[in-house]
């Protein structure tokens, strides 16, 4: 820290600049040995908490990143000492007694540079706080007594350094400086001394070496008491350029080494022992104090916490009154009205004469900030001489107050972006300029302006804006959506864990939060309307964004804590939160594929909750996550009760890109299904089981046309596909009824009929390619012929000669019934049948058929058969009876006989007479009838 200039090493890049003395960088790392396990190395110690910043010009002058954090040691009653990792005991005060159990060795940073290696820690506990501060000692008498030893090191070696420059730099400038920033209550003085000690102990274990250099000097610190031991190490291999332990008060001493009799390098660590740690630079990407910042450390060069590097500038306000000394401040805080604003002189840091020689600003957050003058004038004359030879300004200087490892942080007022970081030591604030410093997480900004100055005094205008105020002059004013302000100033209060402020327009309000996702947000229109009237924050919660206007149907949405509300004229305003809000967000929101919501959640006891949007609703606590319902299904799902009707709950989202462009979506007791030009209907229940038999929509069946109907005869159930309908009845079960065989049992009176309910499904490879299926009352049959149904007695006597492989074949024709006696009659491949009441049903086939049929089938002369066919006869002839007639089969043909010549014929002895079979039809029409 002690370089001629020190190399530029900026720490973490973040969004968030910060430098925290107990940030982690100290990381355990596994032991170098399987020999050294924790549960074997084990032990507890208890003693004194202590922390040392170990400083090093080496490290400067290569580039190397200097530690973020200090040493930490448990320091024993017995005057030894254990290393730990200083992460492990982050946010315990110095001082304090612990209890720590230990184990493995592990590597950090400190052990590389050639310090003792830590122990990891396995449980630490406070035993007791800190000695209390003893009360401050007498001004004007040495009351920081200093014991000064020059030591040599195991491995180092005398420099020419003598006893002599230590103590008078000690009671000289370093006294004066010490005396000088504290006003007189810290008095340093030597009180002891030894000259050169060959110690024997290295400087790798800083507290054996304090140890013996302590016996050897005879000295006896305290907890509490401000007593330092200043040991000079000149040529110590291995020794950092400076090492220091940290005070907890400016009544504390403490333990320190140098390498460098210099008056800054000793200032600065007994300003460690004092308690003050290191005043750093902290540069934004051209901003003052917001966006991608780095903190590049000691780089503070005005101030001697810092890079002490030749002059002792004034040590800054936030480091002063931080613990050495009161200084005289004033306070500004963040409000609405910039008609707040403040001219305050502002007199040099370096003054002791009375006068405001700092400002606090503060967002009433956790971050302070202070402006302090800085002229080359007083204690900083130097800034105005040769020895200023960085050029660093004279000037109004903007810091922020830090209570880690860097106490103060020197702020860029004239921000350069990153790339000019290492070349820019331009820090002050320029006469007349204003500069912006914004408010922690969004809540305002100062407007800084420093508007004159002289050796004397700085004038400097502060104009305090809050975050709403700031909202609102960039919305545009009265000129944007807010329009005029209602109130003069904003309101601000405290709902549960969380402070905010508002003020209200003329449109809506504007509303700050401190929370990391808040800010100032505006709440106007529709969107206003809404969440106040709703209960406000108190049901919403506060906003997270602005109102936004502008997207689809002209519609407006803005996001709350707890829910987001969207309006647009045509569905009004609505809220969306929860896990609805999260599968929403995901979708796209009003510009998706849902729309907008049209109405507000709905939740049940199962622990789902849905809400209808434009396009459709959207369920959340179902199986599988978040399911959207897509408008034409949702119709579907509303008309069956929601998740209360036979469909239940979607348990998949909706499937598209099926047979002919469909889609589908499952539910726990069904699906819904779509096909283009047909609509979108439920299948459910012992149907939907049958179709998905039957290929789902690739089957023949298709897509459903319709809903399912009930309260058919019997019971029944029934549902009509794009290729024929699926039957249920309560005994029987569902089967499915093709197109064509639907058609022909339909006509043959369908399940209110003779035919009944299907019994089977379609049944194909019969004969010829043909197909057939069973009902409770017939059967339906498929052919080159045709399809048609057979029922009754017909289809008795056709199961009777065989099915479709006996000699009729495949029915032709419908059955035919109300014929003359109530017959019924049917036409096959190869004939016909006949059913008569009372009366065996009979065949009429072959060529008896055709002659039947030539005289006018039932309705000729013949009429109806009233007797199988019946062969046998004389010469092998054969013969049928119908109501009229006969007809005979012979080797002479196959004729009908009836009417007078039948009797003759019948009288004369059949074919058994004389006359022997008819040999041709009956002639009529001759000379005289």
């Amino acid at each position: 820290m002690f370089a001629a200039r020190p190399p530029r090493v900026p720490r973490s890049l973040s969004l968030v600049a910060t430098a925290l003395v107990l940030a982690p960088l100290l990381v355990a790392l596994p032991g170098t040995a399987a020999a050294e396990p924790s549960r074997v190395l084990a032990r507890t110690v208890v003693g004194e908490l202590v922390k040392a910043w170990p400083d090093d010009l080496d490290d400067q002058r290569s580039g190397d990143a200097v530690p973020d954090d200090p040493l930490s040691f448990v320091r024993t009653e017995d005057g030894s000492s254990v290393r730990i990792p200083t992460t492990a005991v982050k946010g315990l005060e110095v001082g304090s007694t612990v209890e720590v159990r230990v184990g493995r060795t592990v590597s950090d940073e400190a052990a590389d540079d050639g310090y003792e290696q830590a122990r990891e820690v396995l449980n630490v506990e406070v035993v007791a706080p800190p000695a209390p501060a003893r009360p401050a000692p007498a001004v004007g008498v040495v009351n920081h007594p200093v014991t000064v030893i020059m030591v040599v090191p195991a491995g180092g070696s005398r420099d020419s350094t003598a006893l002599s420059d230590v103590v008078s730099t000690v009671n000289g400038q370093v006294a004066d400086f010490w005396a000088e920033q504290s006003d007189g209550g810290v008095v340093l003085g030597v009180t002891s001394s030894r000259d050169w000690v060959d110690l024997g102990v290295g400087c790798d274990d800083p507290w054996a070496l304090w140890s013996a250099a302590a016996h050897a000097a005879g000295f006896i610190g305290q907890p509490g008491d401000a007593q330092h031991l200043l040991v000079y190490v000149g040529n110590g291999a291995g020794c950092s350029d400076g090492l220091g332990t940290v005070g907890n008060a400016v009544s504390s001493g403490g333990y320190s080494y140098v390498r460098y009799p210099t008056t800054s390098v000793i200032a600065h660590e007994l300003g460690h022992n004092l308690g003050l740690g290191h005043s750093s630079l902290l540069q934004c990407d051209g901003a003052v104090s917001s966006g991608t910042c780095a903190t590049t450390p000691y780089y503070d060069l005005y101030d001697v916490m810092g890079a002490s590097w030749g002059p002792l500038g004034s040590l800054n306000v936030p480091q002063a009154r931080e613990r050495i000394s009161h200084v005289s401040t004033m306070s500004m805080w963040l409000n609405s009205s910039p008609e707040n604003a403040q001219e305050i002189p502002l007199v040099p840091v370096s003054s002791r004469d009375a006068g405001t020689r700092g400002i606090e600003l503060s967002d009433g957050g956790e971050e302070h900030y202070w402006l302090e003058y800085r002229p080359a004038a007083g204690r900083d004359a130097w800034l105005g001489t040769a020895v200023n030879r960085y050029g660093l300004q004279s000037g109004v200087q903007l810091r922020r107050e830090s209570n880690d490892g860097d106490s103060s942080l020197l702020l860029d007022a004239t921000p350069s972006p990153r790339a000019g970081w290492s070349r820019d030591l331009s820090t002050a604030l320029p006469v007349g300029t204003t500069v912006r410093l914004d408010g922690r997480r969004g809540a305002g900004v100062f407007e800084i302006t420093v508007t004159g100055s002289t050796a004397s005094v700085a004038t400097v205008r502060i104009v305090p804006k809050s975050a709403v105020t700031v909202a609102f002059e960039r919305s545009g004013g009265t000129a944007g959506p807010m329009g005029a302000p209602m109130t003069t100033e904003q309101m601000c209060g405290q709902m549960g864990s969380t402070s905010f402020c508002e003020r209200r327009f003329t449109n809506g309000s504007i509303v700050w939060t401190p929370t990391v996702d808040g800010g100032a947000h505006l709440v106007h229109g529709p969107v206003y309307t809404a969440w106040s009237s709703g209960g406000g924050a108190s049901v919403f919660g506060f906003p997270t964004t602005d109102t936004t206007c502008g997207g689809p149907g002209a519609g407006c949405r803005q996001g709350f804590v707890s829910a987001n509300l969207y309006s647009s004229p045509a569905t009004g305003t609505k809220p969306v939160r929860g896990a609805l809000r999260v599968a929403y967000v995901s979708l796209g929101e009003e510009a998706g594929v849902l729309g907008y919501p049209t109405d507000v959640e709905i939740c049940v006891g199962s622990g789902s909750c849905r809400q209808d949007f434009q396009f459709g609703t959207l369920v959340t606590g179902v199986p599988g996550g978040p399911r959207l319902v897509p408008s034409d299904f949702r119709a579907v799902w509303s008309l069956q009760g929601y998740e209360a009707g036979p469909l239940g709950q979607p348990t998949s989202g909706a499937i598209c890109g099926l047979r002919d462009g469909g889609c589908g979506q499952v539910f726990e007791g069904g699906r819904v299904y779509s096909s283009p030009g047909n609509g979108a209907h439920a299948v459910s229940g012992v149907i939907q089981e049958a179709w998905i038999a039957q290929g789902w929509e690739a089957g023949p069946l298709g897509y459903p046309l319709a809903g399912q109907v009930c309260g058919l005869a019997g019971g029944g159930c029934a549902q009509v596909f794009q290729g024929g309908r699926i039957y249920w009845h309560p005994q029987i079960g569902a089967r499915p009824v093709i197109a064509p065989v639907e058609r022909a049992w339909r006509g043959a009176g369908g399940e209110s009929g003779v035919m009944g309910y299907p019994r089977s499904g379609l049944i194909c490879g019969l004969r010829d390619g043909g197909c057939g299926q069973v009902f409770q009352g017939g059967r339906v049959y498929s052919s080159a012929a045709g399809t048609f149904a057979v029922s009754g007695a017909v289809q008795a006597a056709w199961i009777a000669q065989g099915w479709e492989r006996g000699p009729l074949g495949y029915p032709t024709g419908d059955q035919r019934c109300g014929l003359a006696g109530d017959a019924c009659m049917q036409a096959f491949q190869v004939g016909t049948l006949v059913a008569r009441p009372g009366m065996v049903t009979v065949a009429v086939t072959g060529a008896v058929a055709a002659t039947w049929r030539a005289a006018g089938g039932e309705t000729g002369a013949l009429g109806l058969p009233a007797s199988g066919l019946i062969c046998g006869l004389r010469d092998g002839g054969c013969g049928q009876v119908f109501d009229g007639g006969r007809v005979y089969s012979s080797a002479a043909g196959t004729f009908a006989v009836s009417g007078a010549v039948q009797a003759a014929w019948i009288a004369q002895g059949w074919e058994a007479g004389p006359l022997g079979y008819p040999a041709s039809g009956l002639i009529c029409g001759l000379r005289d009838g």
